[in-house]
């Protein structure tokens, strides 16, 4: 096995957790919505959780993977499917720090504060759950980059 599999293999790993979590949680998050608003509460909490200890780990893996794949494939950065590749991982990073980890701090503050039954608790909990199918669209898109190669 060559470094070149070795790094290729990394990167697959890592996207496989970060997207099959992806796809769990919204399943999660599907069965949470129809129970109630104090499970959504607790799933919003779980999701931060996971944010910072699964997805986020897992992308930083998927990133450092994929340029390690690059190199030690000897490509280059030219072609367009990585350029979309790494637009795309640069899209989820923004959305996960910038939207996701805010409204999940600003659920649990607020729930603590005001319940989970509280509209404006209820509000966030909608925007995380957007916010959060948003990322999964975008990691999609980029395994379907990955695997068309557009050029």
């Amino acid at each position: 096995m060559t470094l070149a599999k070795l790094m290729l293999t990394g990167h697959i790993l890592s996207v496989v957790t970060w997207v099959g979590g992806g796809i769990m949680m919204q399943a999660l998050a599907a069965r949470a919505r129809a129970a109630g608003p104090d499970d959504v509460y607790g799933f919003a909490q779980s999701a931060a959780w996971a944010g910072n200890r699964v997805f986020m780990p897992a992308s930083v893996a998927t990133l450092a993977f994929g340029l390690a794949t690059v190199a030690t494939e000897h490509w280059t950065f030219k072609p367009l499917w990585i350029k979309l590749g790494l637009l795309g991982w640069l899209l989820t990073a923004v959305n996960g720090g910038a939207v996701l980890g805010r409204l999940s701090r600003k659920m649990k503050n607020l729930g603590a504060e005001r319940g989970p039954t509280d509209p404006s608790v209820q509000a966030a909990s909608r925007k995380l759950l957007a916010a959060m199918n948003i990322d999964l669209v975008i990691v999609i898109l980029v395994i379907a980059d990955m695997v068309f190669k557009p050029s």
